[in-house]
């Protein structure tokens, strides 16, 4: 489709007008306009109408390396879109005459003080959201702002989709790498597809290897292309039980795992590929001829890893992800599952795309802190009542997507008994509990105590889809971790 920008000229877009005006809400009724004085409040929908690229930068005066970076910004911003006047007025000029790129840049503010507030925008040559404005924080919470600078790049002309969350090591990079000349020629920082960054060809395992040659044949990379592919992080330096993902297997239930798959799932074309992040090639020839050659294949030594776990946000080892055939026309291949867990994967669910519920005792503990949780704490009761709260729950699932939903069934899990301990909660009883924990909002969490009959004197609520869903919906009292 085409749009016409406000400027009058005509760009090529696939943005649909809902996905405009949904883009357009999460800003509210107004942006500052700290540049152009007889401007200063403007409508998101007419300032930012037309723009190829937006980028969201949430900052705040009080942190050190967000002033610092806010000054690299600004010098960047202005060689992309503006010329200043000759007049040295601050006022940017529309004149198609001075923009050499349709960008624009929102600062998402997370100040504390007013007066700083008002003395770092002072001096930002773009638009700024209102001080303390609750869609700040919503958006930050959105697009995983969990530490500060932090630099969201948006293609307004796809789908107003994500380019780049990590615009902020782009630039930095760069600017390391050639100066502010190399920033701007990079911008903005679209990221290499898979098969740009897959290498040619990769070790083979064993299998593949005709008696008395060593596990180090190389082959052909291109045979992996229509098949389903997991890509195990590792290293020989990091076990298991030493890593800090609870759900990632070591070397040999690996081992097991993949055997399984293979003998279980033998119409399903997958391999299984290890990325090392060995601090030596040493190690990393000694780990995988002894823990893994036999069943993996592998990238050749520092290749192309920290591309990879960029490209996938993988900030442990071991992780093992799950990755579906390539896109030809895309060069890419969908990421079905990025913390895959071999304990309570079940075979008959390959390729493990993403459930967002499960037991707590088999929980990724970080998406505690990551995203709201819905936890159903019903220790004491039978197999079928517990059952059935689990069939509630997976339906709940359903209808939400932003929100894991975890049960805690085991009186005496590890998991369970602490979280129990640290939210404060009473003994275990025989009626389940209810937690929204919201720890991305400054700790908060909500509770809620469940019955299964009508005929509770005290007026708790009966645990069914509709009662949880009310329960999400309006939580009640907001209790907070200290």
């Amino acid at each position: 489709m085409y749009y016409e920008n406000n400027q009058q000229k005509t760009r090529k877009t696939t943005t649909t007008r809902e996905e405009e005006e949904e883009f357009m809400n999460q800003f509210g009724n107004e942006l500052m306009n700290p540049f152009d004085y007889h401007n200063l409040i403007v409508k998101p929908s007419h300032a930012l109408a037309g723009k190829d690229i937006i980028l969201l930068y949430f900052s705040a005066y009080w942190c050190q390396q967000c002033r610092q970076f806010t000054s690299l910004l600004a010098k960047m911003y202005q060689k992309l879109v503006t010329k200043r006047s000759s007049s040295g007025s601050r006022r940017r000029s529309n004149s198609s005459s001075t923009r050499t790129r349709n960008v624009e840049v929102v600062f998402c503010s997370l100040d504390y003080e007013r007066k700083e507030y008002e003395k770092y925008i002072s001096n930002m040559p773009w638009l700024c959201m209102p001080y303390q404005s609750n869609f700040s924080k919503q958006m930050a919470k959105k697009y995983k702002a969990k530490g500060i600078p932090h630099l969201v790049v948006i293609d307004a002309t796809n789908n107003y989709s994500i380019i780049t969350s990590d615009a902020v090591s782009e630039i930095r990079s760069d600017k390391l790498n050639g100066g502010l000349k190399n920033v701007i020629s990079n911008f903005p920082w679209r990221p290499k597809t898979f098969l740009e960054i897959w290498p040619d060809r990769i070790y083979a395992p064993i299998r593949n290897i005709t008696a008395g040659e060593p596990p180090s044949k190389m082959m052909n990379s291109g045979f992996l292309r229509n098949k389903y592919l997991m890509l195990y992080f590792s290293a020989q330096w990091c076990p298991s039980s030493a890593s800090s993902n609870a759900a990632a297997p070591d070397s040999y239930s690996l081992l097991q795992f993949y055997n399984q798959l293979k003998s279980q799932k033998r119409e399903v074309d997958f391999e299984l590929v290890f990325v090392s992040s060995d601090h030596t090639e040493e190690s990393y020839i000694e780990y995988f001829k002894r823990d893994l050659s036999s069943f993996c294949c592998a990238l050749p030594y520092n290749t192309c890893e920290q591309e990879l776990r960029k490209k996938y946000a993988v900030q442990t080892v071991p992780t093992l992800l799950m990755l579906g055939p390539v896109n030809y026309s895309t060069g890419e291949r969908p990421l079905i599952n990025p913390n895959v867990s071999t304990k309570v994967a079940a075979i008959a669910d390959f390729p493990f795309p993403i459930k967002h519920y499960g037991s707590i005792e088999q929980a990724d503990t970080n998406s505690f802190n990551d995203q709201k949780c819905l936890l159903i704490f019903h220790e004491n009761r039978t197999e079928e009542e517990q059952e059935w709260t689990k069939q509630i729950a997976m339906k709940v699932s359903q209808n939400v997507e932003d929100i894991q939903i975890y049960w805690s069934f085991e009186k005496d899990g590890m998991i369970g008994t602490k979280v129990r301990s640290v939210l404060d909660l009473s003994d275990v009883s025989t009626e389940p509990t209810m937690v929204l924990l919201d720890l991305p909002d400054r700790g908060r969490y909500y509770c809620k105590k469940c019955v299964y009959n009508d005929n509770d004197e005290n007026n708790n609520t009966i645990i069914t889809v509709e009662s949880i869903m009310n329960f999400l919906r309006a939580p009640g009292k907001v209790y907070q971790l200290d």
